[in-house]
């Protein structure tokens, strides 16, 4: 598990992961996850986990499901 803080966003109350990498000329590379993948990040000075779920896996993006504090 590594640390997705820079690819997380949150809308309405759920939380999102979007694996590309943006740069300058666009979105470069797409990071190594999958659905079912376990991820932790930091929100608002809380440090979170979760389980990735596929919401548009051939653009990366994914919406995150059970959500925990630890």
């Amino acid at each position: 598990m590594s640390d997705a803080t820079a690819h997380i966003y949150m809308e309405g109350n759920k939380f999102y992961f979007d694996s590309e990498i943006y740069t300058e000329d666009g979105p470069k590379k797409t990071l190594d996850y999958e659905d079912g993948d376990m991820i932790k990040w930091t929100w608002e000075g809380k440090k979170m986990t979760g389980t990735l779920r596929g919401k548009n896996t051939d653009l990366g993006l994914f919406s995150i499901e059970n959500v925990a504090l630890f």
